[in-house]
């Protein structure tokens, strides 16, 4: 009996063993609000942030396919406003999730209460 003869098949696939899609996409905007807050603590201590992440890019010289390291672009939620309170947009890709019913208003906080954050 060779081995091949030996093995049961499934009809389990790889697609069906991975999470639920609402799982992945809760993982997914948990990685990004821990990005998010990476990036304002490095913006908090006056250091630069630089998301990285690989990538498959054509090297020039050999004209191959190399996983290389590469800077991402980080769109921040946050930005101040006029009178310097802080706004800040939930976002999963480049749609705004609404955080209460029947609003689409981003999050505010007072600058004088961020220093005591």
């Amino acid at each position: 009996m060779t081995i091949l003869e030996k093995l049961s098949l499934s009809e389990k696939t790889r697609a069906a063993m991975l999470a639920s899609p609402e799982a992945r996409g809760r993982q997914k905007i948990l990685e990004a609000i821990d990005n998010q807050i990476a990036a304002a603590k490095a913006d908090a201590n006056g250091e630069p942030f630089e998301l990285r992440g690989m990538r498959w890019v054509k090297d020039p010289e050999t004209d191959e396919r190399v996983r290389k390291e590469v800077p991402l672009r980080l769109r921040r939620w946050w930005w101040k406003d006029e009178k310097g309170g802080l706004m800040l947009d939930v976002r999963y890709g480049n749609k705004r999730i609404e955080l209460a019913v029947h609003t689409e208003n981003p999050i505010r906080e007072d600058s004088a209460r961020l220093g005591a954050l």
